[in-house]
């Protein structure tokens, strides 16, 4: 599947954030008619590359007709397969883009004690300001199935893609989510779209990040309806998610994989208050905080450092990877890192702890006891 940045107008300075696989200086994006827009890479920091015209100069200036910048994710004739699907830098969603931009913040708030399970949708916040054109995703409104017998639950390929079709997405759309969470609710937007392949991106650093960057913001909830007139046609992959049975399965060892829970260290060892039925986690279980994976800015690390840290706990030769947390959130956020870092067996446990919990039968386990951080 194609996928990339659509760009129109007098110019615009793009910056892709991509993971380098090997190969030469050069490699061919994409056309417009008979010319090529190509790409000089220049220096590679933590899996992110500065992309400039093959002419030299600035960054790359993409000038008066509309060039889609492609990026197939297959070796190219160059000897380069890349990615960039995965986030994109603030500056990219200055217009002229052509882009659907969606805030999925939403709101959590700490438990006062265990069992103290609140949320709320991130509107207001949204409301008060945000990326201009930008719209507000509601992952505790119509993005979640609220027939099931947990929160955030993913709604069906079908009513997921009505959602989003009233959100202004489209077949051929580019998505780009970012919130003002610490990224893990752009993360888990950006999961649900790709589980029905839709092409998006996540914004690296957020909302925080936009607004250090002195790009210009927007007040008020001015977005009028859309009128849906363009159909969207998800294609679910069945792959990005896994069942309760599944990880029980896993859990007992009856079934190859690697459980990895994406709690914080006190959520993992149940030391911490919890939000659910009850503290600690799945038996059998990896440790692999979800903030740990982030800068103090909010941004996923460079690739060394990331790949040194999910390395130290998830080994190649585990697979497939099934993250959970307590509600499906903070996974994402490990989901897009390790999925920056190019593994294709990742899937998400949707009801995690939440529905885990609730099930007495399931067991639970406190502490970082022998046999769970390495069985």
């Amino acid at each position: 599947m194609e996928q990339g940045l659509f760009v129109r107008g007098a110019e615009a300075r793009v910056r892709l954030a991509v993971q380098v696989l090997g190969g030469l200086d050069v490699v061919t994006v994409g056309a417009h008619g008979d010319r090529d827009v190509r790409l000089l890479c220049d220096g590679v920091h933590g899996g992110e590359v500065l992309a400039r015209g093959a002419r030299g100069g600035d960054a790359l200036l993409v000038r008066d007709s509309e060039v889609r910048l492609v990026v197939r994710d297959e070796r190219l004739g160059c000897g380069r397969a890349v990615r960039h699907d995965l986030q994109v830098d603030p500056g990219v969603l200055e217009p002229p883009l052509l882009l659907v931009v969606l805030d999925a913040t939403a709101l959590l708030p700490s438990p006062r004690h265990d069992g103290d399970h609140r949320s709320d949708s991130g509107h207001a916040q949204w409301a008060e300001r945000h990326i201009p054109r930008s719209r507000h995703a509601d992952l505790t409104g119509e993005l979640s199935d609220h027939e099931a017998p947990y929160h955030f639950a993913v709604p069906s390929p079908t009513a997921l893609a009505e959602a989003l079709q009233r959100l202004g997405v489209h077949d051929g759309s580019e998505v780009v989510v970012y919130d003002s969470g610490g990224g893990i609710w752009a993360a888990r937007l950006w999961w649900m779209l790709r589980s029905i392949s839709v092409p998006a991106a996540v914004l690296d650093g957020g909302w925080p990040a936009w607004e250090e960057g002195g790009h210009p913001t927007a007040h008020g909830d001015e977005t009028s309806a859309v009128r849906v007139s363009q159909p969207l046609t998800p294609v679910p992959r069945s792959e990005a998610w896994t069942g309760i049975d599944e990880v029980a399965a896993i859990s007992r060892a009856e079934r190859p994989g690697a459980l990895v829970c994406a709690l914080p260290p006190g959520g993992f060892d149940g030391s911490a208050t919890t939000r659910y039925s009850r503290r600690g986690h799945i038996p059998g279980s990896l440790s692999l905080p979800g903030r740990g994976l982030l800068d103090a800015t909010g941004r996923v690390l460079p690739r060394a450092e990331l790949a040194q840290r999910t390395g130290a706990v998830l080994k190649d030769a585990e697979s497939p990877v099934v993250l959970y947390c307590g509600g499906g959130i903070s996974a994402a956020g490990t989901a897009l890192a390790l999925t920056l870092l190019g593994r294709a067996d990742i899937s998400l446990y949707d009801g995690s702890l939440e529905e885990w919990s609730k099930d007495l039968s399931r067991p639970i386990r406190l502490g970082h006891q022998l046999g769970d951080q390495r069985r």
